[in-house]
């Protein structure tokens, strides 16, 4: 195949082009399987000397067919050696083994074989982890290193911690969404997911489907067939669907490899369906152009990830940014790319860049209506929209985002406050939320937000234990305030309300001061519960609203030093989940309303999960955040949304935007209880308590 001459020279400089051809004259023997990948991987690799000049075309090329040369030789002399091995390893085997292992009468279960995985984190953290497979036991049935009883009696005993209605695959680990599209009556769900165990490492795309975004059916472990190619031999990674002119869909990825034993490249890929008249988009293949978008040599190679949507100007041209960090190591920003053909990229400018801010991963851009809930394609742009830039900050693992002005014509952005700019100011959720995107509903016209909610218990061995890692949060609807122009509303989407069940409710009422009250009715580890409280008849502070990184750990310090156990003037007061009859354990979500020295209140919202587990060896951070409360509005609102091991709360209709991951020992299925509480000296008054019990979601494997 034929590469531009553009990609050519890139490729080039990477060093990357000497070794294509071998590359594609030996990936028939690659194997299939992850051992076999890393084998492939370690041998072809390591044989390329990285001291090729960068000199004319065609000292490169003759510099390429030297090596070429000299790696084929080496390349049969490490077969030999690799040979001779194997036959030392054998006959070391016939002489070692036990007369019982020689005559066939050894106990299997006595013998193991050795996997090792290796695992290099997405965000900068690698392990190596060695397992063993009882011999005799297929790679198939393997569940991370243990037999099929064995995974299963670990299922078992996670079950409390295993969500009923989030999105969650049946085993293995799990982080960021991506790809999401409606397309021909079904709701696509990619995800970055490792087959072979609950820990980060060996990733592909998951693939689920939907005819309502809320019940789930599995289609695949691997979208992407064809198996690792040069340009993603060590993962595939984070990426978006774009739409296409005729329709059809297609993947751009970014692809994780090594062009040597020292060097680590990502790369730009493109995926597209192998048939695109099929609903369930069951298998996607490579491109033969692969890869579309390389590193321009200014560029660090290896924080250069996770394209966007791509969106199309007025000149015709496909438009997609990179996430990235400057080689300064502090400056975070998005390369622009433009294409004619989707195929040929090439790099144009940065559209904006953060000082401080460090690499941006998951980079999203999106329109945003001025008035209205409804969402747009990602292509629109006049006068009556916004812009919406996000980006998820590596440093912090939070999400940050800023509402701003497109300029079509020099395509730049420029956000509409300095002082809450991206990554720096307004986050889409202050707790366990990170690598979200969003995706424009065709069939309903919103704009619907994905995020992935990592694990809290994270030590290695818990995760591995239970046999699973990280869900999904519940899909958002996502809008500008049209009230501020400035924040984004969040809210779950209005199929979620299907699963409501057993509804209590009650108007009206006086949570009186120092009160812990339980709701009749109101209980266990799946709820749904929606209160609106009136707000105190003191003055508000009419303070400025800062939404910056500084005011968010000021919020967050307040709601650590307070806790729910503090008792305050006017707060805190809210609700108290997952929590057991004596209230040993405990998850409280609450308002707290701060007086200042003048007399006025500004008012925060806080997860506090200090006393969430027995357990000591779980995060028991306590979350919040100041909540932008308007005076024209008469009450402080909170939707708490509890699935056994995580707590969604939406504050203020959505304005704000709280997830946490808990882990209660005794608080747990019908065990957990649920309360009101005001631990404020002053009475606080309830406008409407509703509460739902929320009806589990059986996700299975779609039957072809």
């Amino acid at each position: 195949m034929d590469l531009p001459v553009r990609r050519r020279k890139r490729l080039e400089r990477w060093h990357v082009l000497p070794i294509l051809s071998m590359i594609r004259e030996d990936s028939s023997a690659m194997h299939s399987t992850k051992e076999g990948t890393s084998g492939s991987r370690g041998g072809l690799m390591e044989m390329v000397s990285l001291t090729v000049p960068q000199s004319s075309s065609s000292n490169s090329a003759r510099m390429a067919g030297q090596i070429s040369q000299r790696a084929r030789r080496r390349s049969g002399t490490v077969a030999l050696v690799f040979s001779c091995c194997v036959v030392a390893v054998v006959l070391c085997m016939v002489f070692l083994v036990s007369p019982q292992s020689a005559t066939g009468t050894q106990d299997s279960s006595e013998a193991s074989e050795a996997v090792v995985h290796n695992h290099h984190h997405h965000h900068g953290v690698s392990f190596q982890e060695v397992k063993h497979r009882p011999s005799g036991v297929h790679a198939d049935d393997q569940q991370w290193g243990e037999s099929k009883a064995t995974y299963q009696a670990t299922m078992n005993q996670s079950l409390p911690y295993r969500t009923a209605f989030h999105f969650q695959p049946t085993k293995n680990w799990m982080n960021d969404p991506n790809g999401m599209m409606y397309y021909k009556g079904w709701y696509h769900l990619f995800y970055q997911y490792n087959p072979y165990g609950a820990l980060w490492g060996n990733i592909v795309w998951g693939h689920a489907v939907s005819k309502d975004l809320v019940h789930w059916k599995y289609v695949d472990d691997d979208a992407i067939v064809g198996g690792p190619k040069w340009y993603d031999l060590l993962g595939a990674w984070s990426g978006s669907t774009t739409f296409l002119e005729d329709g059809t869909p297609a993947l751009l990825y970014t692809g994780w490899s090594n062009v040597s034993s020292v060097v680590q490249i990502q790369t730009q890929n493109l995926a597209l369906p192998v048939d695109k008249e099929d609903p369930l988009l069951r298998k996607w293949y490579k491109s033969e152009a692969n890869p579309v978008m390389v590193a321009e040599p200014w560029m660090d190679a290896t924080k250069y990830r996770d394209p966007t949507e791509a969106w199309k100007g007025k000149d015709g041209l496909w438009r997609t940014l990179i996430g990235a960090r400057l080689t300064d190591n502090v400056t975070g920003t998005s390369h622009l790319y433009k294409s004619k053909d989707f195929v040929n990229w090439t790099y144009s400018h940065d559209i904006h860049m953060i000082n401080g801010t460090g690499m941006w991963e998951c980079p999203d851009f999106f329109p945003v209506a001025l008035k209205g809930k409804s969402g747009l394609d990602v292509s629109v742009s006049n006068g009556m929209v916004k812009h919406v830039m996000k980006v998820s900050l590596d440093n912090n693992k939070h999400d940050y985002y800023s509402v701003g002005t497109y300029n079509e014509q020099t395509d730049e952005f420029k956000g509409d406050s300095p002082s809450i700019e991206v990554g720096i100011g307004l986050r889409y959720d202050y707790g366990k939320f990170y690598a979200s995107k969003t995706f424009f509903d065709k069939k309903t016209n919103r704009r619907i937000l994905w995020g992935w909610c990592n694990e809290s218990d994270s030590d290695n061995d818990a995760l591995t234990s239970k046999g699973w890692s990280g869900i999904q949060a519940l899909p958002r609807q996502i809008w500008l305030d049209p009230a501020t122009q400035v924040d984004l509303i969040q809210v779950p989407v209005e199929e979620v309300d299907g699963l409501h069940r057993d509804k209590v409710s009650r108007n009206g009422f006086t949570l009186t001061a120092g009160a812990v009250m339980p709701m009749p009715g109101v209980h266990g580890p799946q709820l749904d519960i929606q209160i609106k409280f009136l707000k105190p008849k003191l003055e508000q502070s009419n303070a400025l609203f800062e939404g910056s990184d500084v005011a968010a750990l000021e919020a967050q310090l307040t709601c650590s030093r307070t806790g729910a156990a503090h008792r305050g003037y006017l707060g805190p007061f809210g609700v108290l989940v997952l929590a057991d009859e004596q209230l040993q354990e405990q998850t409280a979500v609450f308002f707290y309303l701060q007086v200042l020295k003048d007399g006025t209140w500004k008012g925060l919202i806080c997860s506090d999960q200090s006393r969430s587990s027995m357990q000591d060896d779980v995060d028991k951070t306590v979350y919040g955040t100041y909540v932008r409360v308007l005076e024209s509005e008469k009450y402080l609102s909170m939707r708490t949304i509890v699935d056994h091991s995580v707590v969604e709360t939406f504050a203020q209709g959505g304005r704000t935007v709280v997830t946490s991951r808990v882990y209660p020992t005794v608080a747990v299925d019908q065990a957990a209880h649920f309360f009101l509480f005001n631990n404020g000296s002053q009475d606080v008054q309830v406008h409407s308590f509703n509460a739902w019990r929320m009806e589990s979601v059986h996700m299975e494997q779609l039957q072809f």
